[in-house]
């Protein structure tokens, strides 16, 4: 016990400054290589040793000016939503009224129609024009943003097409089904065509809503109860098939982005 107590005391010195220093053995040539190479890649570039980490999108990066009109990645999503939500409101609220989203607007602001449209269409073409300006959309910085997102099949034509692969084609997830960030990205630029259209068609056919559009072609007018019965079985089914596919917004990989 003497002997290992003056071992340790040997190997146990008191520094110059009162703190203790332990000489530890001498570690094995290959670990001590193994570590030296790593004090030195960490010393050169700390982002490459020693652990190394998936690529994550910054949520925080630059983004373009909120006053300034411009196509963007994230301005897409948030305009798809307001799609979604505004067809919705339009669709539930000429079963209430008969008119469609302009008609609606009408009611609620009693503009006459002219004005209201013509400040509609200001609105529009204000948007449109600016967005287009070279230092909104096309800078580099929006434009390294856009590139985030993977490339489609209107990017890649000749490897994805509408008949051989509809679900790369169209952008939605490979289960069909689902709250994905895919989905709603599809769902959302579907809904922002559709606005439009029911706007141009509301022009068109003297007022007539969303529902009353659709029975044009078909040769019957607006059965309240009939569409009624179609527009819950056509949600409900979706819904259910959703909720069916197990896809509650997991994603996975980097390439599922907005």
């Amino acid at each position: 016990m003497s002997m290992t107590l003056q071992t340790s005391m040997q190997n146990t010195k008191l520094s110059s400054k009162g703190a203790f220093s332990t000489s530890l053995p001498a570690l094995p040539a290959r670990i001590a290589s193994r570590k030296s190479s790593t004090v030195i890649a960490m010393a050169k570039n700390p982002l490459k040793a020693p652990f190394k980490s998936k690529v994550k999108y910054d949520s925080n990066e630059p983004q373009v000016n909120p006053a300034q009109s411009a196509f963007t990645r994230r301005r897409e999503i948030f305009v798809g939503r307001t799609a979604m939500t505004g067809f919705f409101t339009c669709v539930l609220g000429e079963f209430l009224t008969g008119k469609g989203a302009l008609g609606q607007l009408r009611l609620e602001t009693s503009l006459n129609p002219s004005i209201l449209k013509a400040l509609v269409g200001t609105i529009v073409v204000f948007n449109l024009v600016t967005a287009l300006l070279p230092n909104a959309t096309f800078s580099e910085e929006n434009q390294k943003d856009v590139r985030k997102r993977p490339a489609g099949g209107v990017q890649k034509p000749q490897q994805k097409n509408l008949v051989q692969d509809p679900r790369g084609t169209l952008g939605i997830s490979e289960s069909g089904f689902g709250f994905t960030k895919k989905n709603e990205l599809f769902v959302g630029r579907v809904a922002m065509l559709g606005f439009a259209a029911e706007l141009i068609g509301e022009e068109l056919t003297g007022g007539k809503g969303p529902m009353a559009q659709i029975g044009i072609p078909l040769g019957q007018p607006l059965n309240k109860e009939v569409a009624g019965a179609a527009l819950f079985l056509w949600i409900g089914f979706f819904a259910v098939a959703a909720i069916g596919a197990g896809n509650f917004g997991q994603q996975s990989g980097n390439e599922d982005i907005y």
